[in-house]
This record gives C-alpha cells, structure tokens and sequence, in this order.
C-alpha cells in the first residue's frame, strides 16, 4: 500500500490554483491520503475536483478529512474524535479522523485472509516545542500532551480489537517519543511523520518498498510511505 500525508497551508490560504496543484500531486503519491489544514468549503471542494474521480472522502466536515482510493480500498467504519478545544489567537479545535480500510482482493476474501486496517489522521496544535515565541506556550504544550494521550487511547481501541494501525500526519514536533513500545516510524520529514503499529492477529508490516517527501507547493512536502502489509 501507499499512504501520503499532505498540509496544505491554510493560514495564509494557498492561492486557489497552488491548492489543486497540491491536491492532484499527493493523489499521484498514494492510495490512502491524509490531508491538513483544509479549512473552508472551497478548499474542500477544489481538492475533491483536482484529485478526480475514484477516490471516497471520509470527516470531510473537518480540517483533516482522508481521501482513501476506492479501487483498491472498502471502507468499513469512520469516525473522528475532539482532542481538544481551541483558543482564540492561538490555536483551532484539533482532532484526529479515522477510517477502517480493508483490501479489495477477491481472492483474500475468499481464502478468509483479508484483514482490517485502521488509518488515523491527526494535526497536533503548534507552537508548543519550537524555539519561536508564542502566546499561551504553556496552553500550546499542555494541549499537546492531552492530544498525545488520547490519540493513544484510540490506538490502544483498535489494537485491542486485532487491528493494526497506519497514522500520519502534522505533529508539529521534531521528536515524538512512539505511542507504544512496537511502534514503529515509517516515515518521517521533520515535524510530518507516518507510523505503523501492529496488533496482534492483524496485519504485518514486512517491508517498507519505499519512503520519501514531495514538494506540492504548499509550505509542507507532502511525505509518502510504500509499504507491505501481510496477513
């Protein structure tokens, strides 16, 4: 599989043509895409336009929706999850999204080998651990650290259910200690990063084929993973 994780900056907004020209470059990355920073309708409906037909679009009411390529992937369950609320002049709502993907493959089906695989896709409040003076730094890290743990907790739910997770996203950190002591790193490009963690029964990561970061336009490259996954 190939998952990207792609900001497109919103504060300022991209002009509109670099917004779809951001948009058709991570649809050319990979089959699973987590967006950032997509904030108003508009942002919404170029990337859906620019990234055509064959995609679903799932939490595309919040800022990181998850475009998953329909061709290779069913979409099981989705849902989001407030991490924490916002603060004027500081920082919007954040939350992570997630979907519950499973392989399109006739054959797996039928030998009973297709398993689950949950996505997550999260954008950490920023300010809070670099160097640059920010207001409320003190608000920034602890609402950091509360988005750390409960984004855990979530982790913890799929695993505990037999599903192994894919996440990525923008952390907003250099360093990021893993969420559980099998976790690995997948990909990493400053503060953008892709994680894999494997529950036990479901799905092994074997191989990584492939990483790298792409310039979209945008301030972020857009960071990819081409991974195995075995049953």
């Amino acid at each position: 599989m190939k998952a990207v994780t792609s900001n497109i900056r919103d504060n300022p907004d991209l002009p509109r043509p670099k917004v779809r020209a951001a948009a058709a470059a991570t649809a050319r990355l990979g089959g699973i895409a987590l967006f950032q920073e997509i904030g108003e309708r508009e942002d919404h409906i170029d990337i859906k336009k620019a990234m055509g037909p064959g995609w679903t679009w799932r939490n595309d009411h919040l800022a990181i929706p998850i475009a998953v390529k329909t061709r290779y992937w069913q979409v099981l369950e989705e849902g989001f999850q407030l991490m924490h609320m916002g603060l004027a002049g500081a920082s919007p709502n954040r939350y992570i999204s997630w979907v519950v993907v499973k392989r399109r493959n006739r054959l797996a089906r039928m030998l009973k080998k297709a398993k689950s695989l949950a996505i997550i896709n999260t954008h950490f409040v920023s300010g809070a651990w670099n160097a640059k003076a920010k207001s409320n730094k003190q608000w920034r890290q602890q609402r950091w650290g509360e988005h750390y743990m409960l984004m855990r907790t979530k982790i913890l739910e799929f695993i505990e259910r037999g599903i192994s997770v894919l996440f990525g996203g923008d952390f907003n950190r250099d360093h990021v200690r893993p969420f559980l002591t099998d976790q690995r790193w997948v990909a990493q490009h400053g503060i953008d990063k892709i994680g894999f963690i494997e529950a036990p029964g479901g799905l092994r990561l074997t191989r990584v084929v492939g990483t790298g970061h792409t310039d979209t336009t945008s301030d972020h490259d857009a960071l990819w993973a081409d991974v195995t996954l075995a049953a």
